[in-house]
């Protein structure tokens, strides 16, 4: 059997010896001794860099959930207005039967409320969209969906609206 060395040529300068250092050299850190194991020093790198993921997810979380509030006003008020304003949409010009899917107000009504329904469930047992499940996370979806799609009609004609105007220009002379 061969037994290997290290080589001898190597010298032992005051503070080279990691047994005899006691403080710690620029840069890298303290010493470990032999009762310090290595987990000692990883977990809290380990924890600080998780922390800063999820920071970054709870400022996704907030701005995502600030959108589901925004997505439940736009149904509400497309509720109301539908409800208010339908008939006539319907029935005045082939445009304003934009807002109402050509002519469906109660259709786009029936969408947007159970659109908010859904969603004003979904914020009570997430605790305002902050906290989520898969099943919620489903039944989120599907309400988001319901609502661009009750809100098409409205966002068609807003924009129609406004290319006309930047077409036209002011009507006056």
């Amino acid at each position: 059997m061969t037994v290997v060395s290290r080589a001898t040529s190597r010298r032992t300068r005051p503070g080279n010896n990691r047994r005899t250092r006691t403080t710690p050299r620029a840069g890298r850190g303290p010493t470990r001794g032999r009762t310090r194991s290595t987990r000692r020093y990883l977990v809290p790198a380990v924890l600080s860099r998780t922390s800063d993921r999820a920071v970054v997810r709870r400022r996704a979380d907030v701005r995502a959930a600030i959108v589901l509030w925004f997505l439940m006003a736009a149904d509400l008020a497309t509720v109301i207005w539908m409800y208010t304003l339908g008939e006539w949409l319907d029935h005045a010009s082939k445009f304003t039967a934009t807002a109402t899917l050509g002519g469906h107000h109660y259709i786009v009504l029936a969408t947007a409320a159970a659109a908010f329904t859904t969603l004003a469930a979904v914020a009570i047992l997430s605790d305002g969209f902050t906290k989520t499940t898969r099943p919620l996370t489903i039944v989120r979806t599907a309400a988001c969906i319901l609502s661009l799609t009750a809100l098409t009609g409205l966002v068609a004609l807003l924009l129609a609206a406004l290319v006309i105007r930047l077409l036209v220009g002011p009507l006056r002379p």
